[in-house]
């Protein structure tokens, strides 16, 4: 039994197929991750926006008035996947919802810390970014940001690019296949023009169609040949 792929023609179709998706899943992988990492840098800066305005509040005027713009931005959110929380220092929650505190030994004072969470009190357990700021009296600042929307565009992302990646074989596929027919078919000419002249016909030669390629240049090679033997039999039969 012959091995399918000794053949250089499809030896050929198959390397062709294999760059061509490769350079596809590269290419997509390169853009998965960069559009990954600006949603996270993007998140990451939402939160030190809103981090540094409740912040501000603290400075300018005291706990109190941070207790009182945590509680009114919980019960008139302006953006739905974003949720605060202010802890005294005792752990009891005096404003906001009832956010995690960074794990592993919590804030240290006056530093802030980023972390993340699953948020069990969403239907889909959503990925949770949060930040925590540490004040001087004990007190704890969690601003957390869902990140929902993010990981919905990342998981049609995902489903895209397996649908692209169907094509992009198809394609490869397709692709291969013209590559093996167009060399075939070159071959097929050069052989057939070969059995002609190994059966008499010395006014044969392979056609050149001008392209400048490998194949050119073994057809224009090949008829030098011949215009040189025709002329050595000539001179013979003279």
């Amino acid at each position: 039994m012959v091995w399918p792929w000794r053949s250089t023609s499809r030896r050929l179709a198959l390397l062709v197929s294999v760059a061509f998706l490769l350079a596809f899943m590269l290419l997509g992988a390169g853009v998965f991750f960069r559009v990954s990492a600006l949603l996270e840098k993007d998140g990451q800066d939402v939160l030190r926006l809103q981090t540094a305005g409740l912040v501000e509040v603290a400075h300018s005027g005291g706990m109190l008035a941070l207790r009182r713009e945590v509680q009114s931005r919980t019960e008139q959110p302006d953006d739905p996947d974003s949720a605060f929380a202010l802890w005294d220092a005792n752990g009891r929650l005096v404003a906001g919802v009832a956010l995690p505190l960074p794990p592993n030994g919590g804030v240290a004072t006056g530093s802030n810390r980023t972390y993340e969470f699953s948020d069990q009190e969403t239907d889909d357990d959503a990925h949770t970014m949060a930040q925590a700021t540490a004040f001087k009296d004990g007190s704890v600042l969690v601003v957390a940001l869902r990140t929902r929307a993010q990981d919905g565009f990342r998981r049609l992302m995902l489903r895209t690019s397996v649908a692209a990646l169907a094509a992009a074989i198809a394609l490869g596929a397709l692709l291969g296949g013209l590559v093996t027919r167009l060399v075939t078919e070159r071959l097929r000419a050069l052989d057939a023009t070969a059995r002609r002249i190994t059966a008499g016909d010395m006014t044969q030669r392979v056609d050149v169609d001008g392209s400048g390629d490998a194949f050119d240049l073994i057809a224009q090679r090949v008829n030098i040949m011949l215009d040189r033997i025709s002329g050595l039999m000539e001179g013979v039969r003279a």
